[in-house]
């Protein structure tokens, strides 16, 4: 049996932005037929500030010729509870059971249960669902919500998917497009002086504002969309967040330099590198799949080869590859 829920009621179909700033999501049944690939058996509770309703199904009762208004579903109305529901006090990992009950799950939201399951989900299968999961969630999530992800033995510290720590870039930069306008923020995160500060400061004769600025104060700018090269903006307002990361770097120019520990950013590249959407927190796969035909949704790469200069150029148009 797997259980599955969340805290946001979706079972009456129509667009809206929850009191949590949360827009609901859903539309052509995609979510039913993932249900039925996981498994036979659907038992769903629904609960909103009208009420519950209970809904089962068994999908096997839609094998064969017949049509779909031959087949019937069960709804109820309930007042039942949602960790009622999923039988919570009947779960093995009473670590689990105890951290889960924290949480307000006893309001509205939707819990699924799933029985006779098509799959053997053995630890090859959570380990890589649980990678997936990951992958979901943008770097620095901010918590509107929680994924909790265990089975029997998991310990309450593994059961939370967090996305990837992305504290080890060397510069941050937050942007907003509004209008004809873009504000940026630049966060410089890339030295390690190892004590050695005032040294280096004094040395390199770096100002108040320079110092606080290598010490993680943002840098705040804002131009006009002609000012960048462009010269409308053409798709709406937006923002977004970049990460810049060294790959390479020796030991001596490590110790020259005074760089941040880089070790592992390679890996990291893979996970987060190239363009990837995110609506509502969540990742729209497969853009920006590493391996996957559209990691390079925007053709950048094809356009850096057409344009092949580097940062030094004077009259600036390089390009910005797909990695």
């Amino acid at each position: 049996m797997l259980i599955v829920w969340y805290n946001n009621n979706i079972f009456q179909k129509k667009s809206y932005v929850s009191k949590n700033g949360r827009i609901q999501t859903g539309a052509k049944g995609i979510g039913r037929f993932a249900l039925d690939r996981m498994s036979d058996k659907c038992d769903m509770l629904t609960k909103s500030e009208e009420g519950g309703l209970e809904w089962i199904v068994d999908w096997r009762d839609f094998d064969g010729n017949k049509r779909i208004s031959e087949v019937k579903a069960k709804v109820y109305d309930t007042d039942a509870h949602l960790l009622e529901h999923v039988g919570i006090e009947n779960w093995r990992n009473r670590e689990a059971v105890l951290e889960i009950k924290k949480s307000n799950f006893s309001g509205t939201g939707t819990a699924f249960r799933l029985d006779c399951l098509h799959d053997v989900w053995d630890e090859r299968t959570m380990k890589r669902l649980r990678n997936h999961l990951e992958n979901l969630l943008p770097p620095d999530v901010t918590q509107n919500f929680r994924i909790w992800f265990f089975d029997e033995a998991t310990s309450v510290e593994a059961a939370l998917i967090t996305s990837a720590n992305v504290e080890s870039y060397d510069y941050r930069i937050d942007f907003q497009i509004i209008c004809n306008l873009v504000n940026i923020q630049i966060i410089r995160n890339e030295f390690d002086f190892r004590g050695e500060e005032q040294e280096v400061y004094t040395e390199a004769g770096f100002d108040k504002k320079e110092q606080a600025y290598l010490e993680g104060e943002k840098k705040e700018e804002t131009f006009t969309m002609e000012e960048i090269g462009e010269k409308d903006n053409l798709i709406g307002d937006f923002e977004g967040t970049l990460y810049f990361y060294k790959i390479t770097a020796n030991k001596i120019d490590r110790e020259r330099f005074y760089y941040k520990d880089i070790a592992g950013r390679a890996n990291l590249a893979k996970k987060f590198g190239g363009i990837k959407l995110y609506r509502d927190q969540f990742r729209v796969r497969p853009y920006g799949e590493y391996g996957d035909n559209d990691f390079d949704g925007l053709e950048l790469s094809a356009r850096r080869n057409r344009s092949p200069a580097g940062l030094g150029k004077e009259k600036g148009n390089w390009r910005v590859g797909s990695e």
